[in-house]
């Protein structure tokens, strides 16, 4: 697949390839889960026209991506549909979009959840790339996306020339090496990596969530909501059900879940676990501002619990009783890290002394004694 400068992409045109691009359809059906998905690689920059759904979408979407009249993109997909017909029963693939953009002679990037699947760059500066990622049977094309789907493919593959045959004449030879082809490099099975481990933030930096809002309102920052139903916490105003009321608007928020065995679950949940995080990403197309809000769930008994924190000073982020006994038991048996003196404090210490050893009474010279860590008191 070359077009003049057109860089090709690690999928060559096999069938296979066809076949695999063509399973990447949506045709505007209501069938389609279209919705706000923080899985998605920038949800910010998706166009507001993704999440109206008609049979029309992914042209109207295109349309408003690369700032091109919509009667022209139609046009376009008249000649690639061999005529209008396919208006009145969309069934739009990754590999018509792909051809979208080989006729406009525009460079295409190609995502599948938020692994980028397909690239197609072309030297075309003056015209809007065609970013687009496939997610749950529907379409969703990023406008201003270009720029950091190009840098992405840079990093992700390695850029490397055509072999050339050598059966080919001078003037094939020539085009196979003007054109270039990124390949993924090969990943290693198995590889280790140092764990990064960051402590929880404390309850201070979070505040309660505004159940009076709209989710659409919610400025993006940290918020609280209770573990599970109780007295205080009447009705669904826990973790699971904001995030049942996420779910029903359709945004699709990252969910961190921890076992709870034993501590019942609701209708919809895996027996013994609970959803413990939410990270929700604001679309411009569905939400007012841009950001990401993170629900956390605190422990009924967090009020208590953090008061008993501050007065150990030991960092408090809401969990339960028993898991957080554990961490202040760690921090006041951890080994007591040994403090060396500068040479001041040593000579202020000396001075102070008169130069002897407050444990034997010897006097101190140029050499001191020193205590056993495991006797030291200070």
């Amino acid at each position: 697949m070359t077009d003049g400068n057109m860089s090709v992409v690690s999928n060559s045109e096999s069938e296979s390839d066809t076949d695999e691009l063509s399973q990447y359809t949506y045709g505007g059906s209501s069938d389609k889960t279209i919705g706000s998905w923080s899985v998605l690689p920038r949800p910010d920059l998706i166009v507001p026209e993704a999440f109206v759904d008609d049979s029309l979408r992914s042209p109207r979407q295109i349309a408003v991506a690369t700032d091109e009249r919509l009667e022209v993109v139609l046009q376009r997909f008249d000649e690639i549909f061999n005529g209008p017909g396919w208006r009145e029963l969309p069934n739009i693939t990754a590999r018509d979009i792909l051809q979208y953009a080989s006729d406009s002679r525009v460079s295409a990037y190609m995502y599948v959840g938020n692994h980028l699947e397909h690239v197609d760059q072309r030297d075309n500066h003056k015209k809007r790339t065609v970013v687009f990622v496939y997610w749950c049977g529907c379409v969703y094309f990023y406008k201003d996306m270009g720029t950091i789907a190009r840098d992405e493919a840079q990093k992700r593959y390695a850029r490397e020339l055509l072999n050339t045959n050598a059966n080919l004449s001078n003037d094939s030879a020539k085009d196979a090496t003007d054109a270039r082809v990124y390949r993924q490099p090969c990943k290693k099975k198995y590889e280790l990596e140092k764990s990064r481990k960051h402590p929880p933030k404390p309850v201070e930096e979070f505040q309660p969530f505004p159940w009076h809002l709209a989710l659409a309102d919610v400025p993006g920052g940290l918020y609280w909501v209770p573990s599970q139903v109780s007295d205080e916490c009447p009705g669904m105003m826990d973790i699971v059900g904001v995030l049942g009321r996420f779910l029903k608007s359709s945004r699709f928020p990252k969910v961190s879940k921890l076992d709870y065995s034993g501590s019942g679950s609701r209708t919809g949940m895996i027996e013994g676990h609970k959803p413990f995080e939410l990270t929700y990403h604001k679309t411009p197309g569905l939400d007012k501002g841009t950001g990401t809000i993170t629900i956390r769930s605190h422990a009924r008994d967090s009020g208590m619990t953090h008061a008993w924190a501050k007065r150990l000073n030991v960092p408090y982020a809401g969990q339960s009783l028993g898991p957080f006994t554990n961490i202040v038991l760690d921090q006041l048996l951890r080994t007591k890290q040994r403090r060396y003196l500068s040479d001041a404090e040593k000579n202020e210490v000396l001075s102070r002394q008169g130069f002897q050893c407050n444990d034997c009474g010897d006097s101190l010279g140029a050499t001191l004694h020193t205590t056993t860590q495991f006797r030291s008191t200070t």
